[in-house]
């Protein structure tokens, strides 16, 4: 199954985007263009405390074009109460602020 990594580390309170891992565990991005797939996430690794596999079906969805930083009108997943909920991750749908 195809599925997008979410980082729970770099994705701040107050941020409006998600933080998500580029390809090959390439470091970190906000804009799903440049995000990886993961077809296998690793349990311990992709997988864990701080870090959250979801499928390409439930989050492309909730994307929405957006704005960050020098990243201009890119599809992006808002960090939101709502995405989070979505996402079925309560406890960060708690802790956001938008």
């Amino acid at each position: 199954m195809s599925n997008y990594v979410i980082s729970l580390k770099h994705t701040g309170k107050s941020e409006p985007v998600v933080t998500l891992w580029r390809a090959n565990n390439a470091g970190y991005c906000c804009d799903i263009d440049r995000a990886g797939i993961y077809e296998n996430p690793e349990e311990g690794y992709h997988i864990d405390e701080l870090n959250i596999a979801r499928p390409k079906y439930m989050v492309e969805p909730l994307l929405e074009k957006m704005s960050y930083g020098d990243f201009k009108d890119r599809l992006m997943l808002p960090n939101t109460k709502k995405v989070w909920k979505a996402l079925g991750h309560a406890e960060m749908a708690k802790w956001v602020t938008n």
